[in-house]
């Protein structure tokens, strides 16, 4: 699970220099939950997906995993199935890495 969440959550803030206000559980910083039950079996379907999209293309994969709560800003925002928001309670974080890190040795397509 610690991969998971270095991969998914503290990799990407620090590559984005959103690090520390996003990417670890700490007083101070913004962080979104999503706690997913590892035993719980689902054939996806778009409608599972909550998307605008009326297709996903993982349609019909069979996983292992899924999502059951999602805590946004201290408020439940999905739990079974469900969505509950009313209003987009996001904000804009202005990133402070730099694109160079994205390429290997510094390269840019710039250069």
């Amino acid at each position: 699970m610690e991969d998971v969440a270095r991969i998914c959550s503290y990799n990407p803030s620090k590559i984005f220099g959103l690090w520390p206000q996003k990417g670890m559980i700490e007083v101070g910083s913004d962080a979104d939950l999503v706690l997913v039950d590892l035993e719980r079996s689902v054939e996806v379907r778009a409608k599972y997906l909550h998307s605008h999209s009326d297709y996903s293309p993982y349609e019909g994969f069979k996983i292992k995993g899924w999502p059951v709560i999602t805590i946004c800003g201290g408020h439940v925002v999905y739990k079974d199935g469900r969505t509950f928001h009313d209003e987009k309670k996001g904000r804009y974080l202005s990133r402070k890495g730099s694109p160079e890190i994205w390429f290997k040795n510094g390269e840019s397509p710039r250069s």
